[in-house]
């Protein structure tokens, strides 16, 4: 049975702060959805730097070119082999050529082959490919694939829709050809069958025989098989993640994976390690028919998942950062995904969803309504919590294990058809909600 309760609390400031409550038996009723991709979520993901991000952090931008692809867009072949790569992902092959071959001079784009500027101009024609200014004289791409959907779309199809992991949103998480918008990351697991791996060794929800425990699942603990090949880390070749390296080491043959596909070959390594995803190294060149990949390892685990850091381990508040995640303010050196997290611990306030049970194993899901982008009012809306304050509500509200999930704009609850409390994209000029698109969702019918 499902359960739902709204908390009106306050902070030690005095500011408001909504919880809605969510409780239900087991984490194992729970599913993992895929929303269908809305054409929408194109328009969407360029209305949110040009009316929210550029405006406020103009100063770390520079001209931000954001496109997404279109099924009759012709790629000539040789685009598909260049520089030692071998493209098998289509948006990969043209974020590679537009880094490659555009640049910014003068305050004007330069392209230095035609072949390039002539699927840049499609794409603009075609209403896929918009540039939004910041003050920097700078150029960077902003990809978009494929994988965001509305979980409005589902209301009536499931008792609870809640958003789940972190994905790639902003150019800073797009540093290498492969990273694209909507790339959800994070280590998803139902029934023993591992959809997503764990990324840069962070936290993970993990339900075993019906007992919810906080443990750190390595994607080097896995086996990760392709077309028929099995590999594993230090047995038969070395995998590459952001966080220690940017590239993978020169020499051997690199295969390019993001989630569940292999994206590109890359001969005598070298190679940009994704950010969503990581290389795996190999001795001698190989090649496959199945781009495909699976992953093994984790069978005894009815449920599991990873985003964000802890909120509450055996009871026990968390008061720092257990998982590594990148400061954007910081130069670029070794990034991660993603990119803006609230830096300071205790004191920056957002949306939050957290996903957890109490002591007997019994889930809980909690929903920290946020501040507006834009119309807030201090006195009468809800502020939205730090890391910390979360934590404390959490043991406050008899969690005893959870971890955050994908919070600020995408932080979502639609439980028996509606939301109870709002979400914090509004429009800057009627305040109005705009649901975010997101790529994964947890969902119980």
């Amino acid at each position: 049975m499902i359960s739902s309760t709204v908390y009106n609390l306050k902070h030690k400031d005095g500011l408001n702060q909504r919880v809605q409550q969510v409780t239900f038996d087991s984490l194992n009723e729970i599913e993992f959805l895929k929303p269908a991709y809305n054409p929408d979520s194109f328009d969407a993901v360029c209305n949110l730097y040009e009316q929210f991000f550029i405006q406020k952090y103009d100063f770390i931008c520079g001209w931000i070119l954001i496109y997404t692809l279109i099924d009759d867009l012709f790629i000539p072949d040789n685009m598909f082999e260049c520089d030692g790569m071998t493209f098998f992902d289509r948006l990969s092959c043209v974020n590679y050529h537009f880094k490659k071959n555009i640049k910014l001079k003068n305050n004007k784009l330069v392209f230095l082959n035609k072949e390039t500027q002539q699927i840049f101009n499609y794409l603009k024609q075609n209403n896929k490919l918009h540039i939004v200014k910041g003050k920097r004289n700078k150029l960077t791409f902003l990809p978009v694939s494929k994988n965001f959907g509305y979980l409005s779309q589902y209301q009536n199809n499931y008792q609870l829709l809640v958003n789940s992991n972190f994905f790639v949103m902003l150019h800073f998480d797009c540093d290498s050809f492969f990273d694209s918008v909507s790339t959800p990351v994070g280590l998803m697991v139902k029934n023993g069958k591992i959809i997503a791996p764990n990324m840069y060794d962070r936290e993970c929800l993990i339900v075993r025989d019906n007992k919810v425990t906080i443990e750190t699942i390595r994607l080097s603990q896995l086996k990760i098989e392709i077309d028929g090949i099995t590999y594993q880390d230090n047995v038969n070749c070395q995998l590459y993640q952001r966080g220690k390296n940017r590239r993978s080491k020169k020499g051997g043959f690199d295969i390019v994976v993001v989630n569940d596909r292999v994206l590109a070959f890359k001969k005598n390594g070298n190679c940009e390690i994704p950010e969503s995803g990581f290389v795996i190294k190999i001795e001698k060149e190989i090649s496959i028919k199945d781009y495909s990949v699976k992953y093994r390892g984790l069978e005894d685990v009815s449920f599991g998942l990873s985003v964000g850091n802890s909120t509450i381990v055996n009871g026990k508040v968390t008061d720092k950062f257990i998982s590594p995640f990148y400061n954007m303010f910081s130069p670029i050196k070794k990034a991660f995904v993603p990119a803006v997290y609230p830096l300071n611990f205790k004191k920056d306030r957002a949306p939050r969803i957290v996903l957890g049970a109490d002591k007997d194993n019994k889930a809980m899901l909690l929903w920290f309504e946020g501040a507006g982008k834009f119309g807030y009012d201090r006195n009468k809306d809800s502020s939205g919590a730090s890391l910390k304050e979360v934590g404390e509500i959490c043991q406050r509200l008899q969690m005893y294990n959870g971890i955050n999930l994908d919070g600020g704009g995408s932080a979502q609850i639609i439980f028996n058809r509606q939301r109870q409390l709002m979400i914090s994209d509004r429009n800057n000029n009627t305040f109005q909600q705009q649901e975010r698109a997101v790529p994964t969702a947890l969902v119980i019918k």
